[in-house]
C-alpha cells in the first residue's frame, strides 16, 4: 500500500500491521522533527541513483518497528 502522510497514525499503524506499505512521515510527529533537524549531510550515503543521497534509521513508532528514510536531491541541496 502506498499512501501519503495523512495515513500515518499510531492507530492505522497497528491496523496495518500485517500490511506492507510505504508513507511519507508528518513532521508533526516530533520524532520526525528532531530527526530532521538533527541530521547532517555527511552522514547522507550516496544513491545508485544519480544526484541523490539517502540516511536509513530503523524507529519505533505506534509500537511497531520501521525504517524512515530521509532522501535528498541534489536540486535540492542547492537551494539550501
Amino acid at each position: 500500500m502506498v499512501a501519503d502522510s495523512a495515513l500515518y497514525s499510531a492507530d492505522n499503524l497497528k491496523l496495518m500491521e500485517n500490511i506492507k506499505w510505504i508513507s511519507r512521515v508528518p513532521l508533526s510527529i516530533k520524532k520526525a522533527k528532531s530527526l530532521l533537524k538533527a541530521f547532517l549531510s555527511e552522514e547522507l550515503k550516496e544513491s545508485e541513483i544519480k544526484g541523490y543521497s539517502y540516511k536509513e534509521e530503523k524507529v519505533t513508532y505506534g509500537g511497531i518497528e520501521q525504517r524512515w528514510v530521509l532522501v535528498e536531491s541534489a536540486d535540492r541541496k542547492k537551494q539550501i
